[in-house]
């Protein structure tokens, strides 16, 4: 998979790379708009892996960062306010100072609070060491293997002074002026020992286990909805994305991201038609037709149920209204 996002999904959208001010990764300050959830994502650059982003929730459309997962691990740190991530079946609350780490593939939600800040740095695993060294075998394999999709490292706890620090030091590399990349390069692996030393005994070393299937299973399902939200979709039509019946499907958008497939086709279309009255002059009618509702009067009824108001009304209001 290239570096950009996913242009089936989102042909629009620009490229994650373009958002950088440069390889060695100025904070991205992208469109709330161009953050929208396009499932399977790519960060950083062949040649240079790592990716920051500067996330703020007043600038997030509704607050949230819908479902998606990407190869590259994610370390993130709020600065300010309060975001809840969902990775599992609990939410996880963050907190400011809490800091958080995502496992690769790790599907997961983020709910921002209006004044929240949340700094992230994402990187291909590879970015540690190359695939076929020993330092990725030893110290990187057994993480991204395990059956560990998240840790939650809160304000307070023994190991997060020392993580904090060094991820703040990373933080501040991308301000060196000489040799940035390799400055980069050396305080993510230190931050990366420090992770390891405090955490490497919760790794789980099964990477064949039934709740790994589980969330492939569930990864196929939300990609095919993404790609075909359009059309009449059926939850036969979504089963059989995964290769699974029915039921297999219901159970496994329950138990892991506590939804039905179809309660979650409907939000994203409605999520799509969205960002479509606010960024096009299409009529209500050509936005439901998009969408996949086949009635514009059904369409309105259940855009009401989700956001609290018509299709009008939400088109008439500031993107980044702030909250009463």
């Amino acid at each position: 998979m290239d570096n950009n996002i996913n242009s089936e999904i989102f042909p629009s959208l620009p490229s994650v790379t373009q958002a950088m001010d440069s390889a060695a990764g100025q904070p991205s300050e992208e469109s709330p708009w161009a953050r929208l959830p396009e499932t399977e994502r790519s960060y950083g650059t062949a040649s240079f892996p790592l990716h920051f982003f500067t996330d703020r929730g007043q600038q997030i459309s509704d607050g949230r960062l819908d479902w998606h997962w990407h190869r590259e691990l994610e370390f993130l740190k709020i600065t300010a306010g309060a975001v809840t991530c969902h990775a599992g079946p609990d939410p996880i609350m963050l907190r400011q100072g809490d800091l958080l780490f995502l496992n690769s593939n790790a599907v997961h939600r983020y709910d921002y609070s209006w004044d929240s800040v949340m700094e992230i740095a994402a990187f291909a695993p590879e970015f540690i060491a190359p695939g076929s060294s020993r330092i990725y075998s030893q110290a990187v394999l057994p993480f991204t293997r395990s059956d560990l999709r998240y840790i939650h490292i809160s304000t307070g706890s023994a190991s997060s002074a020392g993580l904090s620090h060094d991820f703040d030091q990373l933080l501040k590399s991308r301000s060196c002026t000489e040799y940035t990349e390799l400055e980069l390069h050396i305080r993510l692996c230190a931050l990366w020992k420090r992770f390891l030393e405090s955490y490497a005994d919760q790794f789980q070393l099964s990477s064949s286990s039934s709740d790994t299937y589980a969330w492939d299973r569930l990864q196929n399902m939300i990609t095919h909805i993404h790609r075909h939200y359009s059309e009449n979709l059926r939850l036969s039509d979504i089963a059989a994305s995964a290769g699974i019946s029915k039921s297999e499907a219901l159970r496994c958008f329950r138990s892991m991201i506590q939804t039905t497939p179809m309660s979650y086709t409907n939000d994203y279309r409605i999520r799509r038609a969205c960002h479509r009255l606010k960024t096009s002059t299409d009529t209500i009618t050509a936005i439901a037709m998009e969408t996949g509702f086949s009635d514009a009067g059904y369409f309105c009824k259940v855009f009401r149920k989700y956001t609290g108001m018509s299709p009008k009304e939400y088109r008439k209001q500031p993107r980044d209204d702030a909250p009463d």
